[in-house]
């Protein structure tokens, strides 16, 4: 037989194409048999091709490769020629079985390098995948026309064998996308999917089959020899035997498989477990000895790196430095910007102090806005070191945008003059940064033994102020104030005092203690409640007309539940809010204005007034008077004292007083002590004066007996001066 070029048209062999013999297909049942042959043959390539790109043995995984190339190519195969056996000619025919068998094998070939490129990790050799593949197709295709015995020429059409090669080039794009993206699939694939790939492929070759058999063009030609009057058996044997081999690999493929798919399930979730635990382990390790927000060695890690420290300086016989760092009024950053952006400010400042660490053990977050560092510089060179720090802090720092400035106080000692031991060290340094705090913030203190006698006596009192609390022995007094105009007492300011002992300690020492040690809250509510009980006495049997100022303090402005506290107090003692005020300070407000103006007004709401104590000794005092509902200002004692002597003293106090009377501000003049600073007020009627020069504090009792609050008692006791006043 005699195979003709490709030509483009029909004209160039006219009498060929007059003679040119009919083909069809005539038995269907064999091209659905080989159909669904091919459809299986596709599935077990899907199924053995999950045991190629999973297998990690070489071995297997080349003949599960072997087994899917060997089921796509012979499926393949299978349709293409299952469907020539269908074909109806009207003279005999047979086929070459040499032909054939290459037919076959160059099919598989092409099929097994497609798959085994598919599963490389490169994307240009699975872009290569479907070109093989087709080919390998177009090969099987043509070469074996090529196998077909008969007394004909063949000649093709240009333009059905480009569709045929493009339907392969498609046919075979499509299976090669569709298998990468059924296995890129997390979790259970779909067999319907998988079903639906096998039918598109079965289609597809079918499709590029009977393309190809349209391009070709059959011309009858009696000089051709060697063609048998029927078609040549062992071609059904053959087609038997690879239907029987198709059938035989796809079992092994899916049996195969789904073995493969249990195990690796099960070695699947043996490597998540295994990483989980190894995760796990890692974190816990993590978690105990590194702080997650700035991963510098926390707290215990660092005890570690002290004690491995101490025993170094043993053997050397040297010394090494501990610093305890405190940011500066880090809770007004975290009350006013929120935990997250203290939290960001944290890991910047972590970042600055990781530069003096020599080791990563030498730098630790001990907890909150605190770190300790460990210097191994000599003394000689420390002082400068520190400052080095300190400056390195107080550059600013972009938090949402905007530039802030913090700055750190540093407490340092030395091993082993300060301390022997990890726990001696790290009190020593802490001692030394609470002195450090104290002197005003943003610098360093050196520990001394005196800080140690000074922390235990403040330990004792502190233990001793909470136990009075508890047991209600932090007493009240209580300072009239007068009204100018009538000399009568209008309010009553309680002043907080403590009998240790059979001695009182002043209340600015126990009230910082109670700062210092987180119980201001606690002696707050203590201090508002026996305030109002005595004022209930007074109110209901002497006084009505009488009001009460308590101080409040900055913690107990921040107090969440402050105004619940006090409605309830209220309540519960059946007193007006009206009657009491509440008496803050401008730093109180400060340090953060929006709370403080949220919860004065929800104040408001009872019925309570808001007073100014030391005004004009805090912040922004002018523009706090615009923006918070106060109803008096309170002029701090430090401008009475100088007065009538200091004439700038007179100028700030008269300013005060113009300005309040322009605001309608009622005004509370404190710290009258004698005579002149009386006069010096005699021009202002509408204002109120408390001072030594009236009364003193005194209790409850006291302030009943002496002073004119009784309901029937006119005013017959002091003061003297106001006689000046009528």
């Amino acid at each position: 037989m005699i195979s003709l070029p490709i030509n483009n048209t029909a004209t160039d062999f006219p009498s060929f194409f007059n003679a040119q013999l009919p083909h069809e297909i005539s038995n269907i049942n064999i091209v659905v048999v080989a159909f669904f042959i091919t459809m299986l043959a596709a599935k077990a390539c899907i199924d053995s091709y999950y045991s190629v790109i999973n297998s990690e043995h070489g071995i297997v995984k080349i003949v599960h490769l072997f087994i899917a190339g060997s089921c796509l190519g012979s499926g393949i195969w299978c349709m293409h020629f299952y469907a020539m056996l269908a074909m109806k000619l009207p003279i005999p025919y047979d086929f070459d079985l040499a032909i054939t068998s290459y037919t076959l094998f160059a099919v598989i070939f092409s099929s097994i390098i497609s798959l085994h490129l598919l599963s490389s990790d490169k994307f240009a050799f699975r872009l290569v995948s479907p070109f093989v593949l087709s080919l390998g197709i177009i090969v099987m295709h043509y070469f074996g026309m090529e196998a077909i015995l008969i007394r004909a020429r063949i000649i093709y059409q240009y333009d059905y064998f480009i569709a045929s090669v493009i339907a392969a080039l498609l046919a075979s794009f499509t299976f090669c996308f569709s298998l990468c993206v059924y296995y890129s699939k997390k979790g259970k694939r779909s067999q319907l999917t998988a079903i639906f790939i096998c039918i598109t492929v079965a289609t597809s070759v079918f499709i590029t089959h009977e393309l190809g058999m349209l391009s070709a063009v059959f011309i009858p030609d009696n000089s051709l020899d060697n063609v048998q009057k029927e078609v040549y058996s062992p071609i059904y044997y053959g087609l038997f035997m690879a239907s029987s081999l198709i059938i035989f690999f796809s079992c092994i493929a899916i049996f195969t498989q789904k073995q493969l798919i249990s195990h690796n399930r099960q070695i699947t979730k043996a490597k998540i477990l295994l990483k989980e635990l190894r995760s796990s382990r890692a974190e816990l390790k993590s978690l105990a000895y590194y702080d997650p927000l700035t991963s510098l060695p926390n707290k215990r890690s660092l005890f570690h790196s002290i004690d491995y420290c101490i025993k170094n300086a043993d053997k050397t016989d040297s010394s090494f430095f501990v610093l305890f760092l405190d940011i500066d009024n880090f809770k007004i950053i975290n009350d006013t910007l929120g935990h997250s952006v203290g939290d960001e400010l944290l890991s910047i400042i972590a970042g600055r102090l990781k530069l003096f660490a020599v080791l990563e053990s030498d730098i630790s977050r001990f907890g909150g806005d605190e770190f300790v560092l460990l210097i191994h510089d000599p003394i000689s060179t420390l002082s400068h070191t520190i400052e080095k720090i300190l400056f390195s802090i107080k550059q600013p720092i972009i938090l949402c945008g905007c530039a802030y400035r913090t700055s750190t106080s540093i407490g340092a000692c030395i091993y082993p003059q300060d301390g022997s031991n990890v726990e001696e060290l790290l009190l020593s340094a802490d001692l030394a940064l609470f002195r450090a705090k104290t002197q005003g913030k943003n610098q360093f203190s050196f520990f001394d033994k005196s800080l140690k006698e000074e922390l235990e006596h403040k330990v004792f009192l502190k233990e001793h102020l909470e136990k009075a609390i508890d047991e209600g022995k932090v007493q009240l007094y209580y300072q009239p104030i007068i009204d100018a105009k009538t000399g009568i007492i209008v309010k009553l300011e309680a002043l907080c005092r403590w009998n240790l002992n059979g001695s009182f300690v002043s209340p600015d020492t126990f009230i910082n203690i109670a700062e210092q040690f987180n119980l201001m809250n606690k002696l707050g509510r203590y201090i508002i409640e026996l305030a109002i009980k005595d004022f209930s006495i007074i109110y209901e049997s002497y006084n009505q007309n009488i009001r009460m100022a308590i101080n409040l303090s900055p913690n107990q402005l921040t107090d969440e539940n402050l105004v619940v506290f006090i409605s309830s107090i209220l309540t519960k003692y059946n007193l007006p809010g009206e009657l009491i005020s509440l008496e803050i300070t401008e730093s109180s407000i400060a340090r953060n204005m929006e709370l403080a103006i949220y919860q004065l007004n929800e104040l408001k709401k009872l019925g309570v007034n808001v007073s100014i104590d030391d005004f004009g000794t805090g912040y922004s005092s002018l523009s706090h008077l615009q923006k918070l509902p106060i109803d008096t200002l309170k002029i701090d004692r430090s401008f009475i004292t100088p007065l009538p002597d200091s004439p700038d003293a007179c100028i700030i106090v008269e300013t005060i007083m113009v300005l309040a009377n322009k605001l309608k501000l009622e005004v509370v003049v404190e710290g009258v002590e004698h005579e002149k600073q009386f006069n010096f007020f005699h021009p202002y009627k509408e204002l109120l004066i408390q001072g030594y020069y009236f009364y003193k504090p005194m209790p409850l009792n006291e302030v009943i007996l002496k002073t004119n609050i009784f309901k029937s008692n006119p005013y017959i006791d002091k003061p003297k001066p106001a006689l000046t006043l009528s």
